[in-house]
C-alpha cells in the first residue's frame, strides 16, 4: 500500500484458468522472474510454474503456467530457490495424502522438466508449518522445514535435509533435527530461514517464543558439510533482548554469517545486525548493531554481499508515510561493525 500515485509498467496475467491459484511466489534472476504457485485446476492443490519477462512483462511459457508437480495428492507450502547466480530452480513443498504428509523437492529446468533423478527426495514430517530451500552453488539444495508439535509426545522443531547436486542426501537420510526442547514441549516457533555458508556449511535461524507470546527471541545453528550441527543442541541464542525479535534474514560471509533482524521495543519495528563466526561468537556487541532506529517501522530487509568485508542492506521504510507513503532505504556496512552511510541509511 502506498499514498503516492503511480503508473503501472504492464499489468499481464499469469494464470487465468477456471478455480484457485494461490500463494504464489515470485523469484527474480537476470532479466526474467519465476512465479510458482498453488493451483485448484485440478480439484486439488498442485504447482504450477511461470516464467516472465521484467522489462515487458511478457510470459515465457505457456499462458496459465506449466505444471511442476500435479499428483492426485495435495501440495502445499510451496518454498523456491535457485542453484546459484544462474542455475536451475529448486522447489520444495509439503505433500499431504493418505499415506501421511512429507516434505519434498526437485530441481527443475527452464520449462518446468524435472532434472533430479524420480526418486523418493522427502523426508516424513507431521504437520510443516513452513517450507524454505536454499540453492548452493555447487547445484545441490539446503531442505529446511519447521514442524508443528502434536501435543506432548511431539515438540516443535525446524529440520534440515543437504542434498548435493545429484539430490543425494548429504545430511542424515530423515533430516537433522536442530533443536532440543527437552520438558519445554508446547514452545512457538515461527520464521525459518537459511543460508548457504562459504565451505560446504549451512546456516539455519528461527524465532522461538521460550519467554512468554510477546517475547521473541532468536536461534541460529550452523550445519557442517554432512548436515551435522556444529553447536550446541538447541542453537546459539542471537538477541533475548526485550521485545519482539523477529523475522532473520542471514547472509554468508569470510568466517561466518551477518544475520539482520526486526526488533520491536514499544510500538515499532526497527531493524538491527549482527556478525556470528564460525564458532558460534558474537563478534559484535551483545544483541547487535542498529542498522535503522528512524520512526515508525522498517521491513522486508534484503542483506547481500558486495565483497569479502562489506555488505549492503535494503528494507522498507515507513518514517514519511503519512506524507509520502512508503520508501525504500539502504545501508553499507563492514564487517569490523561500522556503518558507512551515517544513521538510518
Amino acid at each position: 500500500p502506498t499514498r503516492r500515485s503511480s503508473i503501472s509498467v504492464y499489468h499481464r496475467p499469469i494464470a487465468v484458468r477456471p478455480a484457485d491459484q494461490t500463494r504464489p511466489i515470485v523469484l527474480k534472476r537476470a532479466d526474467e522472474a519465476y512465479v510458482v504457485w498453488e493451483d485448484h485446476r485440478a480439484g486439488n492443490a498442485d504447482l504450477y510454474l511461470q516464467r516472465f519477462d521484467l522489462a515487458t512483462g511478457e510470459v515465457r511459457l505457456a499462458l496459465d503456467g506449466v505444471a511442476l508437480v500435479a499428483t492426485a495428492a495435495d501440495e502445499t507450502d510451496v518454498a523456491l530457490s535457485f542453484t546459484g547466480l544462474l542455475g536451475e530452480p529448486v522447489v520444495a513443498w509439503a505433500a499431504h495424502d493418505s499415506a501421511g504428509q512429507r516434505v519434498r523437492t526437485q530441481k527443475f529446468d527452464a520449462q518446468g522438466r524435472a532434472l533430479w533423478p524420480p526418486r523418493e527426495l522427502s523426508w516424513p514430517l507431521p504437520r510443516p508449518a513452513r517450507v524454505a530451500v536454499v540453492g548452493t552453488d555447487r547445484g545441490g539444495a539446503w531442505l529446511n522445514a519447521l514442524r508443528l508439535g502434536e501435543g506432548p509426545e511431539v515438540p516443535p522443531s525446524p529440520h534440515t535435509l543437504g542434498l548435493n547436486a545429484e539430490a543425494r542426501a548429504i545430511g542424515p537420510r530423515e533430516g537433522q533435527r536442530l533443536l532440543e526442547l527437552g520438558a519445554a514441549r508446547h514452545i512457538r516457533l515461527d520464521h525459518l530461514a537459511g543460508a548457504e555458508g562459504l565451505h560446504g556449511d549451512a546456516y539455519v535461524a528461527w524465532e522461538a517464543y521460550r519467554a512468554g507470546a510477546k517475547n521473541s527471541d532468536l536461534y541460529l545453528q550452523r550445519l557442517d558439510a554432512q548436515g551435522r550441527p556444529r553447536w550446541r543442541s538447541g542453537g546459539i541464542a542471537l538477541c533475548q533482548a526485550e521485545g519482539l525479535q523477529s523475522v532473520p534474514v542471514l547472509c554468508a560471509v569470510p568466517g561466518g554469517v551477518v544475520v539482520g533482524r526486526n526488533g520491536r521495543r514499544v510500538n515499532d519495528d526497527n531493524l538491527y545486525v549482527q556478525f556470528i563466526d564460525s564458532t558460534g561468537r558474537p563478534r559484535w556487541r551483545l544483541d547487535g548493531l542498529p542498522l535503522c532506529l528512524a520512526p515508525r517501522s522498517q521491513s522486508n530487509l534484503v542483506i547481500a554481499r558486495t565483497s569479502a568485508s562489506e555488505l549492503v542492506a535494503l528494507w522498507t521504510d515507513a518514517r514519511a508515510f503519512e506524507t509520502q507513503g512508503f520508501d525504500v532505504f539502504y545501508q553499507r556496512f563492514v564487517l569490523e561493525g561500522r556503518m558507512l552511510l551515517g544513521q538510518d541509511g
